[in-house]
């Protein structure tokens, strides 16, 4: 197993390569004339594409994780750098499937690495509107003493009080959600967020929907250089 995942962590590039060329492949098929049927068929090929190269993506991130190849860089950001671009992107997400999205926007400064905190959020975000037939998500933070509280809320299907101590297992999935993925995002933010230092907390109720949250420490802004 330890050669697998080393080999896994090494070879990223060369995996994904292939699924590149056919992305590049499919690009350039949609820029002919198509009949409506082929183009259908182009659609659900690309969607395809791009579902396998999410997934492997995503087993690779395990592997790198598990070998130490991904490094982290803590330094002092505004935390509005990481969170803006999420709330743009999973807001035009949300408004596509028919659900409201709010987002209240910090002007605090954290100590972090930007590209972990990122994909932190951006799973926790994209299992919300994945999860959410109706209703909204919630984008927001609370100041707690020197630490800043990120939260994740949705009205989503909800996860029982025995299955909120499984969900960041690999390959685990919430009952009834068998239609989505394998079960591999949580376990990448649990291998992050524990790389940071930092737990991810889960409240839910079936049915309700979860709130998924996070402390980050706070820091004094920094001047912008001239």
């Amino acid at each position: 197993n330890a050669s697998k995942t080393r080999f896994l962590a090494l070879a990223s590039h060369d995996v994904l390569q292939p699924l590149n060329a056919a992305k590049l492949y499919l690009s350039a098929l949609e820029e002919f004339d198509l009949k409506d049927q082929a183009n259908l068929i182009l659609n659900k090929l690309n969607d395809s594409v791009t579902s396998s190269e999410a997934l492997i993506s995503t087993l690779l991130d395990i592997a790198r994780l598990d070998q130490g190849e991904m490094k982290l860089s803590v330094e002092d950001i505004p935390l509005a750098s990481v969170l803006t671009p999420l709330a743009d992107e999973f807001g035009m997400k949300a408004q596509a499937k028919g659900l409201a999205f709010s987002y209240h926007p910090s002007s605090e400064w954290v100590t972090t690495d930007k590209t972990h905190l990122y994909r932190i959020l951006q799973n926790l975000l994209s299992n919300a509107v994945k999860y959410s037939k109706k209703g909204k998500i919630l984008l927001g933070t609370r100041k707690r003493g020197k630490q800043l509280l990120i939260q994740i809320w949705d009205t989503g299907v909800g996860i029982s009080e025995l299955e909120q101590q499984k969900i960041f297992h690999d390959f685990y999935r919430v009952d009834g959600s068998k239609e989505h993925g394998v079960g591999l995002g949580l376990g990448v933010v649990e291998r992050m967020a524990a790389k940071l230092g930092v737990s991810i907390n889960c409240t839910s109720k079936l049915g309700k929907g979860s709130c998924f949250s996070l402390l980050v420490p706070i820091c004094e802004p920094k001047q912008s250089a001239k």
